[in-house]
C-alpha cells in the first residue's frame, strides 16, 4: 500500500510540473503574440524633430470632411523621394521596398483588432513584397494611413489630397531594433488597375 501511494505521489508531482510548464508556455506564447500584434497595428512612429526639412511638399493636408473609403479605393502608382537621413541599409533595404503600384481595396481586414482597416495589395500584374501584411485606413485627422509590415520592420505613410488630384505626404521606416528612422516624401497617383493614369 505504501509503495502504491509513493508511486501515485510521484505521478501527481510530475502532473503538477507538466501543468506548470504548460501554463508557462501558454503565457509565453500569448506574450509573443501580443508583441506581434503591437508591431502590426502600431500607430505611426513619432517623426524626427527636423522632419520638415526632409519634406519639400510639407506635411499632408487633410480632407475638409472625412471621405468615404470607397471613394479612395482604387489603384495608385507610388513614387518616393530620397530617404533621409541617408543610411546604408545593405540587404535590409529589402524590408523597405514596396510594390511600385498598389491597390487600395474596400475589403475590410478580418482580424478582430483591425476595425476600420482595409486590405492593400499590389496592383494587378505587380509582384508582392516581403511584407506579411499591408493595409490602409482613414485617420482621425482625415488623412490616409498606409502600412507594410513583416511584423518587425517595414514602412508606414500618411497622405492627404493635393491640388493636382494626387495623394501626397511622407513615409517613415520602422524596425524592431535600434536604428534611426528615415523619412521620405511620397506621392500616390491614381491609375486604372490596368496601369494607365487617370
Amino acid at each position: 500500500m505504501g509503495k502504491h501511494d509513493s508511486s501515485k505521489s510521484v505521478w501527481e508531482h510530475l502532473a503538477q510540473i507538466r501543468h506548470v510548464w504548460t501554463n508557462f508556455a501558454l503565457v509565453l506564447a500569448c506574450f509573443f503574440l501580443l508583441i506581434l500584434v503591437v508591431y502590426l497595428v502600431l500607430p505611426p512612429n513619432p517623426l524626427p524633430k527636423d522632419v520638415d526639412r526632409y519634406l519639400p511638399a510639407g506635411r499632408p493636408e487633410p480632407w475638409p470632411e472625412r471621405p468615404n473609403p470607397a471613394a479612395i479605393a482604387g489603384c495608385y502608382e507610388l513614387s518616393f523621394g530620397e530617404w533621409e537621413p541617408k543610411i546604408d541599409l545593405g540587404e535590409d533595404v529589402y524590408y523597405i521596398t514596396v510594390p511600385p503600384r498598389i491597390k487600395l481595396t474596400a475589403e475590410p481586414l478580418k482580424e478582430k483588432w483591425a476595425e476600420g482597416c482595409y486590405v492593400m495589395c499590389p496592383a494587378p500584374g505587380i509582384k508582392t513584397s516581403v511584407h506579411q501584411m499591408a493595409y490602409w485606413r482613414l485617420t482621425p485627422s482625415r488623412t490616409v494611413f498606409l502600412r507594410w509590415t513583416t511584423g518587425t520592420a517595414g514602412i508606414q505613410a500618411d497622405l492627404g489630397p493635393a491640388k493636382s488630384g494626387e495623394l501626397r505626404g511622407y513615409a517613415t521606416t520602422f524596425w524592431d531594433f535600434p536604428r534611426p528612422e528615415q523619412v521620405a516624401g511620397i506621392t500616390a497617383k491614381r491609375i486604372n488597375c490596368g496601369g494607365q493614369r487617370k
